[in-house]
């Protein structure tokens, strides 16, 4: 009986020394990942965006360019195999799409809407809150802790401290990677790089935030 209970005794201090570690270790890989992030105010980059089935195979390739500046500007570019642009200012949504010549205004509640927006422009720990996160060398792990989320899991990858790639698993166990190239840190963003410009005669869905004014279609 007294081993019996010595051996209880043990196994519940070694879950709460293994507990405690856990979320230490945790609280560490938060701590490092936000530390990374902050370090850049402004980034620009090229990007290949690859989408895979649950098998592996390619349902999507495409090619862009990336430019965020913190806190509130963001703009998502793809540029092949057709023109799409996402623009970001504040909390105002601008899509514009050059094959349907079509552009679309909406208003989002949160930039946590889009995780990885968040994670580039907000750069804290409330970012975070919603994650289980664990760091793997270079590489930060961030899984959802509520099922009902449309993702997997995101996984942020490092080179050195310069961010490399994104990836993210959809709940349907599809991949998206999202691969960085030529990336810029800290380099002046002008407002005008962020400004979107709608031909006249472009359908236009919603209303468009006070700030935008029509311009020539060849100036996007």
């Amino acid at each position: 009986m007294l081993l019996t209970r010595c051996t209880s005794v043990t196994l519940t201090l070694l879950t709460m020394v293994w507990i405690g570690t856990v979320q230490a270790n945790e609280a560490e890989a938060k701590t490092e990942l936000i530390e990374r992030l902050q370090r850049v105010e402004t980034l620009r980059a090229t990007f290949i965006q690859r989408v895979l089935g649950e098998n592996g195979e390619e349902l999507q390739l495409l090619e862009g360019e990336m430019l965020a500046r913190s806190p509130s500007h963001f703009r998502w570019e793809v540029k092949k195999p057709y023109g799409l642009s996402y623009v970001l200012h504040h909390l105002n949504l601008t899509v514009v799409d050059l094959d349907l010549h079509q552009v679309t205004y909406r208003t989002i509640d949160s930039p946590d809407e889009v995780p990885i927006v968040a994670l580039l422009l907000h750069r804290d720990m409330n970012v975070l809150d919603g994650f289980e996160v664990t760091q793997r060398r270079n590489a930060f792990e961030l899984e959802p802790v509520d099922e009902m989320q449309l993702f997997k899991l995101i996984t942020v990858y490092f080179n050195g401290l310069r961010l490399d790639a994104i990836d993210v698993r959809d709940s349907q166990d599809r991949l998206t990677e999202f691969s960085f190239r030529g990336v810029e840190e800290n380099t002046t963003l002008d407002d005008a790089l962020f400004e979107v410009a709608i031909a006249d005669d472009m359908e236009v869905i919603g209303e468009p935030p006070g700030n935008l004014t029509n311009a020539p279609d060849d100036s996007l």
